[in-house]
């Protein structure tokens, strides 16, 4: 886990960096080609901070070892501190549409604190894990939490995102060159936890009648499929919107 010290420059769009102190809080900030920034901490609930690899380090080595092989972006409390983790990894590979997985991270640390009984649920649920392999109704209950969890937090980036967008004048098009270009990166990552719940649920629950689990499968793609998602959240130009057609 080496520091975090990544940056993105287009000469006609703007720069994006992050960068890693010593004490492993990251700096990330956007900025326009008018040298005009914004801090993406500032966006942060109150007692919440972003984080990178030295961070990720410590936590896997002193307070939760299950996250040394977690490479990905997360927010979460951990022992006593609240977080939004990023990765260098995630950057790379995504390139400027890393910001959209910036925001939504921060949209969990704001679901948390909007949500604080609902956030307290799913700890609760993941933290008896013995129970909810065997329970039924608490697992539902756990899909469910987690469902609304990921849509507050999608919804939570899409604001996030025009408003900075907006407010710098970053042309969307040179992120996503369309609304359908958007669309499929966030069902992409909605799939990917409708995927994983659908496997737990043949994992832990494969003896029970197969009309049931086809019951709660058939749940879970309700949960995880958002068709508001290629409404045009994002406002692209009409023009643009057409390419769905």
């Amino acid at each position: 886990f080496p520091p975090i010290d990544f940056e993105l420059r287009d000469d006609k769009f703007g720069y994006f960096s992050m960068k890693e102190n010593e004490k492993g809080e990251l700096d990330v900030s956007i900025e326009n080609d008018k040298k005009e920034a914004i801090s993406f901490g500032s966006l942060l609930p109150e007692g919440y901070k972003i984080v990178g690899n030295i961070y990720r380090r410590k936590i896997a080595e002193e307070i939760a070892p299950e996250y040394a092989k977690e490479l990905g972006n997360f927010a979460d409390t951990v022992g006593d501190e609240k977080v939004v983790c990023l990765s260098k990894e995630f950057a790379e590979q995504y390139g400027w549409k890393n910001m959209l997985s910036v925001f939504h991270e921060i949209g969990h640390a704001e679901y948390a604190v909007q949500n604080p009984e609902e956030s307290k649920a799913i700890k609760h649920a993941i933290n008896s894990k013995s129970r909810y392999t065997i329970d039924l109704e608490l697992y539902r209950q756990l899909v469910d939490l987690k469902s609304k969890n990921e849509r507050g937090a999608w919804a939570s980036a899409i604001k996030n995102f025009r408003s900075v967008s907006k407010k710098l004048g970053l042309p969307l098009k040179n992120i996503f060159s369309d609304k359908m270009d958007f669309r499929d990166f966030v069902h992409k990552r909605l799939a990917s936890h409708k995927e994983r719940y659908k496997y737990k649920t043949l994992q832990f629950f494969h003896h029970i009648p197969e009309e049931k689990q086809n019951e709660i499968l058939e749940e879970i793609e309700g949960l995880f499929t958002r068709q508001d998602y290629g409404k045009n959240p994002l406002g692209f130009s009409e023009e643009q919107a057409e390419t769905e057609k």
